[in-house]
């Protein structure tokens, strides 16, 4: 069996965006580009935090070492770390990631305003501030068409000295059967 870290991934797209700047650096000597994260290929998650206030502020997740094994590695916490509110998002054994949407607002600070994580199970979330009409955004849904767990590559994004400013999902592709075109010839059928 092939690993997911060696399969081919491809980026199925991003709630929110890198931000880059001409000057790496401001006035205090702060970087002000936002910090890529990537989990490509940490594809057996089991849990998602999520910490929030106007904005996402951090993302972490817990991985299992193996489906047979249960033990819980965590990730980096990606984002600063203090937030008002904490989501924790626990994934049943058999529930696997398939899509992601959110809505990233802009204004006086980019970031992202909510995120909802979509499995094979359902939804879990909205996450994060839904009743907030302080800024402008507009929502972002990735839906890459996810039906096998081993389609689903990990997370990568981005976070700011401020809050999240981008997660996205990796896909590793499979062939499946069910997928497979049949050939059919229509009409009348010339026999010899």
């Amino acid at each position: 069996m092939i690993s997911a870290s060696s399969r081919v991934m491809i980026s199925a797209g991003s709630v929110g965006t890198r931000a880059t700047y001409d000057e790496p650096y401001d006035s205090d000597g702060e970087e002000t580009a936002d910090t890529e994260w990537d989990e490509k290929g940490r594809n057996i998650i089991s849990h998602i935090y999520v910490s929030y206030r106007n904005f996402i502020t951090s993302i972490q997740f817990g991985y299992l070492n193996s489906e047979e094994d249960e033990a819980l590695t965590l990730s980096t916490k990606f984002g600063p770390s203090e937030g008002h509110s904490f989501r924790a998002v626990i994934l049943k054994q058999d529930e696997y990631v398939t899509g992601l949407s959110g809505v990233h607002g802009y204004g006086m600070r980019d970031g992202i305003k909510s995120l909802t994580f979509h499995t094979n199970c359902g939804e879990h979330g909205p996450i994060g501030s839904v009743n907030d009409n302080s800024a402008i955004g507009f929502k972002i849904d990735i839906d890459p068409g996810i039906r096998d767990r081993r389609e689903f590559g990990g997370f990568f994004g981005s976070y700011s000295k401020n809050n999240l400013s981008s997660v996205g999902i990796y896909v590793s592709p499979i062939a499946r059967y069910d997928m497979v075109a049949k050939r059919e010839n229509i009409g009348p059928s010339k026999t010899l």
